[in-house]
């Protein structure tokens, strides 16, 4: 089959709603997608040659649950053994965790090519042995590693970014007060953006239900301040008019 594709997280849709992040119910893996024939030096390297040689120039990476050959460029999957399930939609803690750790793994890879625009959750992929049509490769999968935990594969990306903002620190020479930007809060849930802004999206949803469904009143100024949320969830533009379209269709009086 040509350009089949799959989702990499789990989803509940609305009947005639769109695919969107707010509507991911089970976070399953982390992933990045290398369009590394992009890059000149790495353009003669075969798929699982070019993981290889990501692998090996940095060494704080786990290694991939499998990777995908997908016709032209190539993705790297760390699967998780118990995949964390949102089905409370107050819980701030599963979404916020994933979104942060998925957007420092996609731009610390940025050097080889790693896309900066999939990294949200609501991202689909080209399945193994189906065809790329502007290719007219197979696209193949190979499984590497077991899957790991998410608290583990969470931490080692935690700790990696601490590295890096060491290393970031001592190059502008400056010494900052505070060992991180992020806040630990007396439950142990991390404060930062990604929770923050998490939190308002459901909070504007809450407010709609207790008006009766729908915001009626100040319409144009919520549905901003929901963008601006959903924007720290939604790398490309596709994917955020559709989240904010679902959100004035569905929460809007007189959309």
């Amino acid at each position: 089959e040509d350009d089949c594709y799959g989702s990499t997280n789990g989803f509940v849709w609305d009947k005639g709603t769109s695919r969107t992040a707010s509507a991911v119910n089970q976070l399953t893996c982390f992933y990045v997608d290398f369009d590394y024939y992009k890059i000149p030096k790495y353009q003669h390297l075969s798929a699982i040659d070019f993981a290889s040689l990501v692998m090996q120039e940095n060494a704080w990476l786990p290694e991939p649950t499998c990777v995908v050959d997908s016709g032209s460029g190539l993705w790297m999957y760390w699967q998780f053994k118990r995949p964390p399930r949102i089905s409370n939609k107050t819980d701030h803690k599963w979404m916020p965790t994933w979104q942060e750790a998925e957007s420092f793994l996609v731009d610390s890879l940025k050097p080889y090519g790693a896309d900066s625009a999939c990294k949200d959750a609501a991202r689909v992929v080209r399945m193994p042995e189906t065809i790329n049509s502007k290719t007219g490769r197979t696209t193949h999968a190979w499984h590497l590693a077991d899957s790991y935990e998410f608290n583990h594969l969470t931490k080692i990306i935690r700790d990696q970014k601490k590295v890096v903002e060491v290393k970031s620190a001592e190059q502008r020479k400056f010494k900052s007060k505070n060992k991180s930007n992020t806040v630990h809060s007396a439950m142990g849930h991390i404060r930062n953006p990604y929770t923050l802004h998490w939190g308002r999206m459901w909070d504007y949803r809450k407010l709609a239900e207790l008006r009766g469904g729908l915001l009626h009143e100040h319409r144009r100024m919520i549905l901003w301040f929901y963008a601006v949320s959903a924007a720290w969830y939604c790398n490309d533009e596709k994917s955020l008019r559709a989240e904010v379209d679902h959100f004035c269709e569905s929460y809007l009086g007189n959309s």
